[in-house]
C-alpha cells in the first residue's frame, strides 16, 4: 500500500509556522491572524523586539555527575 500523502518537516523558526498556516489556512484568515491594524506599526514594534531576544539552551546545567546506568526491567 502507498501513501500519497507528503510528510511535512517540522517548523524550526516562526518562519517555518508562518509558511505552514498560509498553507493550511485561507487567505481571509491568514490576513487576519497574520496582520495587525492601521499601519501595523505595533505588529512591527512587537517583531523587532522578540528579534532582540536571544534564547540560549541551557544544555547539561545542574549535573553534577553523569551516569551511563539503564534500567531495562522492573
Amino acid at each position: 500500500m502507498t501513501s500519497t500523502a507528503t510528510k511535512v518537516p517540522a517548523p524550526v523558526c516562526l518562519a517555518d509556522v508562518r509558511t505552514a498556516a498560509r498553507t493550511a489556512l485561507r487567505p481571509d484568515v491568514m490576513d487576519f491572524v497574520d496582520g495587525g491594524t492601521g499601519d501595523e506599526s505595533a505588529l512591527d514594534a512587537n517583531h523587532d523586539a522578540f528579534a532582540d531576544i536571544a534564547l540560549v539552551p541551557r544544555v547539561l546545567t545542574g549535573v553534577a555527575a553523569a551516569g551511563m546506568d539503564t534500567m531495562l526491567l522492573r
